[in-house]
This record gives structure tokens, sequence and C-alpha cells, in this order.
């Protein structure tokens, strides 16, 4: 009964670690690939006097700001207000089902630039967080 309770546990504890996995491998390098350069006038500011280095998300990492990279059937600004609650609080932000799409990570520095896509089968957005 002990034994199957905590293979149970640990299958839990392994889906729970994969969901902070991108869905592709994480990319390395001292530049950026072009989709982690996107440019939006669409943009959420995450750097002020309490968080002068950013808000931490829910995969741990430190992010200046969120670039909608695409947003359709949303407006820019409730397109900042899902990328916004995606960020703090994972898929569990509500609105939207959220993927972790691909991420790359300086082998320079420590710069980060993620993915994340989210829809509601008519209602679609992707945001790159970036540090």
């Amino acid at each position: 009964m002990v034994s199957s309770a905590l293979c149970a546990l640990s299958l839990c504890a392994g889906a729970l670690a994969q969901s902070f996995e991108p869905e592709q491998p994480i990319q390395q390098g001292p530049n950026p690939p072009s989709w982690a350069r996107s440019s939006s006038h669409c943009r959420v500011d995450l750097l002020s006097a309490q968080t002068p280095s950013g808000v931490v998300g829910y995969i741990g990492y430190n992010v200046s700001e969120l670039v909608i990279s695409a947003h359709r059937g949303v407006s820019c600004a409730r397109a900042k207000g899902y990328a916004r609650a995606n960020w703090k609080s994972g898929t569990q932000a509500g609105g939207l089902s959220w993927r972790y799409v691909r991420a790359w990570r300086s082998s320079a520095g420590s710069a980060y630039v993620g993915e994340f896509a989210g829809s509601d089968g008519q209602s679609r957005l992707a945001y790159l967080a970036v540090h």
C-alpha cells in the first residue's frame, strides 16, 4: 500500500516538473534566435520601484517585460491582462488554456526569452517573457 502511494506520488511529481519545461528543448547560444526578437507595440513592463528587477513568474524566471507577439480575438489591453496573469499564476490563470512553447537562454550571460501561447478556441494569444 505504501509503495503504491509513493509510486503515485512520484508520478504526480514528475508530471508537475514536466509542466515547467517548454514543449521544445531550451535553446542556448550567445545570440537570441529570430523568434525571440519579436518587436511589438503591445508590451507589459514589469519593472517598478517595488520590483526593480522584474517579476518572478511561475517557472522561476525573473522577467522585465512581456511582449505580446501575436493576438487574435482579443484586444491589446486584454492580451496584456491575460499575459500578466499567466506569467504570475501559470496555467491556473484562467481565461485561456496555456502552453510553454519554447525558450532560449544565453550562453554568454543571464538573458532568457520564453514563448507562451494561450487559446480558448476562438481567441489566441502568444507572448514572449523577456529577461
